[in-house]
């Protein structure tokens, strides 16, 4: 009784669908390096740049002849001439906040009311001991770069006599990660899109090109033929080797290989290379179209004929 397999296969995907497919792959893998890259950069810069402007804010709210003469002898929640003073720089920097510590590090008046009373960020305790600072400050309990972070710069103020009477603060709040993405998102669309046709055409002009070099044939097609030939060659009785114009195998049937009597796989090797009998490699490297070709190996008599 002959038994029968049934196989049943979804649609194959052209040539041309799998190029473009990879070619997509790729480019949405580059873009997302590229996104990190370029929140990475916007970070740098927007550090960079805000910090100068932190800074010189900051050195004109201490230099302010209020904020020295009044700083000394300010008190949390009691608003007096200060008051207008962190206003009046927050404003005309454009930054985000303004604050006044005491030597001890207190916030006694800051453009956000909330803030009066708590101590200020901790990285820049250095201000209070007369060495001004700008960097990256924590201005809550989180330890991440969020909204709850800023670039800040602490300045030391100093009276009439040079004595540190509290610190100039002021800041500008740290977009978050989505922020800056929402900022980059109408770039990275422009060059998905770009990319994605250029990824398109590139893969069916590379499609056509290889479909040309196949005979027209999907790559679903050549799998098949390939195990068609196979399934052909080791059904038939008769041995069958192909070589090469340079006399290297390129193919060799199961029954080829039991005739000759090969210890191992010889495509891919010189025929030379295989250890035959002289008659057998002359007949092989001499082909003859004047018909069978009768050879004595061993103990069989071979009947060679070519194409």
């Amino acid at each position: 009784m002959i038994g029968r397999r049934l196989r049943i296969f979804g649609t194959r995907r052209t040539l041309s669908s799998q190029l473009l497919a990879l070619q997509l792959l790729i480019i949405v893998a580059v873009l997302v390096v590229i996104s990190g890259l370029s929140l990475a950069q916007a970070s740098a810069t927007f550090q960079r740049e805000q910090g100068l402007r932190v800074q010189s804010a900051a050195e004109n709210l201490a230099a302010s002849p209020t904020v020295r003469q009044l700083l000394a002898s300010a008190q949390p929640r009691i608003r007096t001439a200060l008051q207008g003073a962190v206003e009046s720089v927050r404003a005309v920097s454009g930054l985000d906040y303004a604050q006044l510590t005491d030597p001890d590090g207190i916030i006694v008046v800051a453009t956000d009311p909330s803030r009066v009373g708590q101590e200020s960020a901790a990285e820049g305790a250095g201000a209070r001991t007369g060495r001004s600072w700008t960097g990256l400050a924590e201005t809550s309990a989180n330890t991440a770069v969020s909204p709850d972070a800023s670039v800040q710069s602490q300045v030391p103020v100093l009276d009439a006599d040079g004595r540190i009477v509290g610190v100039a603060i002021v800041g500008r709040e740290y977009p978050s990660v989505w922020e800056r993405l929402a900022q980059a998102t109408p770039d990275l669309v422009i060059y998905l899109a770009v990319a994605s046709v250029l990824g398109a055409v590139g893969s069916i002009l590379l499609a056509r090109r290889v479909k040309r070099q196949t005979m027209g044939m999907e790559a679903g097609e050549i799998v098949d033929l390939v195990r068609q030939r196979q399934a052909m060659l080791e059904g038939l009785k008769e041995a069958v080797v192909a070589l090469d114009p340079s006399g290297r195998v390129v193919l060799l049937s199961r029954s080829a290989h039991d005739m000759l009597g090969l210890d191992e796989d010889g495509v891919g090797r010189r025929v030379e290379e295989l250890g035959l009998d002289d008659r057998v490699l002359d007949v092989l490297r001499h082909p003859s179209d004047d018909g069978d070709q009768l050879v004595l190996t061993g103990d069989r008599i071979l009947v060679f004929n070519t194409v």
